[in-house]
Parts: C-alpha cells; sequence; structure tokens
C-alpha cells in the first residue's frame, strides 16, 4: 500500500465490512487490507491479498478522537502512515 495522487478509480476505494473485520477492496471483494506476511509488529507493512480468515486480516475501528483502525492480533497498534 503506498500513499499517491487518487486516480478516482473503483480499484482504490476500500470499505469494512463488520460482519468479517476486513477491509475489503471494492472493485474486488476477495482482495483485503493484510498486515504483511502476518506480523503485527511496529513497522509491519500493510498488503492486499486474498482472504484467509485470519487475525492478521481483521480490523477493529476505534471512534473517538483519533478515529483508528487496530488489527485483532495486535490490538496495540493502528494504520498509520509511515514517515509521517
Amino acid at each position: 500500500m503506498a500513499i499517491r495522487k487518487p486516480r478516482y478509480s473503483k480499484e482504490e476505494i476500500y470499505f469494512f465490512d463488520p460482519k468479517s473485520g476486513y477491509i475489503r477492496n471494492y472493485q474486488d471483494k476477495n482482495f483485503i487490507l493484510s498486515v504483511q506476511k502476518g506480523q503485527n509488529n511496529r513497522g509491519a507493512k500493510l498488503v492486499l491479498r486474498s482472504a484467509s480468515g485470519t487475525d492478521d486480516q481483521k480490523w477493529q475501528y476505534s471512534p473517538g478522537q483519533y478515529h483508528n483502525w487496530s488489527p485483532f492480533s495486535n490490538k496495540g497498534l493502528c494504520i498509520d502512515v509511515s514517515g509521517s
């Protein structure tokens, strides 16, 4: 995953599926946001891959001041932009 200038296409749109806990790609709903190689450690990269049902692919949304998305397998972490 990378931050870049948008092309405004369906392949760039993602949505949260509360039933599964997945953040799914709008164009191909089988592709989901996942922690790379299941390593839920600080600095781990996010990738798109097919859903397999493991906790490193499931997310929890925490509303509040910061609106964090945390992986089920390590709720002490959240999605963040590298180098920001």
